[in-house]
């Protein structure tokens, strides 16, 4: 399988996701936006365009008409931990990234709506970016009660495909895997 054939896989499976939940895929977006339920601040206030969130790799931006309305992150361990704590430190008001500041000081205040992280039960089987080697994360405002995650045949197909793409990758991590599992018995 060509590197080319196994992006256009992955960009069916972000279409798929979005199209499960009925949101299309976006142009990105922080927290800030999500959080206000804003396509953008304005012309004066534009800073977020080109800023990955915290704590989210290899992420996905999804949105309802033009407002943000999720965030797909396919983190490795670390960040994987990091993610929840980051949102609910921002829930608390107890962090602020820098691109939450306006152009020329004063503080931006994070008034928007709670924000909520949702990871699938099937865990790092469902990663549409590396199955079985990040776990998918998706952060939505607290007005989205449920997020409906790939089904067990597509995470089958991508597990397959990754395979072909990368031999070895998959038995790897499942044993790491499986050594987790073992480890927490």
């Amino acid at each position: 399988m060509s590197r080319h054939h196994w992006y256009d896989l992955t960009d069916v499976a972000v279409e798929r996701f979005a199209k499960a939940n009925g949101w299309h895929v976006g142009k990105q977006f922080g927290f800030a936006l999500l959080s206000r339920n804003r396509a953008h601040y304005g012309r004066s206030h534009d800073r977020e365009p080109w800023q990955r969130p915290p704590y989210c790799d290899h992420a996905d931006y999804f949105r309802l008409g033009r407002s943000p309305v999720a965030i797909v992150a396919h983190n490795y361990v670390g960040d994987a931990y990091n993610l929840p704590r980051h949102v609910e430190k921002l829930n608390e008001g107890t962090v602020a990234e820098w691109w939450m500041q306006p152009r020329g000081g004063g503080g931006f205040k994070y008034t928007g709506s709670k924000l909520v992280v949702h990871v699938p039960p099937a865990g790092k089987a469902a990663s549409w970016y590396f199955p079985l080697g990040t776990l998918p994360m998706c952060v939505t405002r607290d007005d989205i009660k449920q997020v409906i995650w790939p089904t067990a045949k597509e995470m089958a197909e991508m597990t397959e495909a990754y395979e072909l793409k990368s031999p070895g990758n998959i038995a790897r991590h499942q044993r790491e895997l499986d050594a987790e599992i073992e480890a927490l018995m």
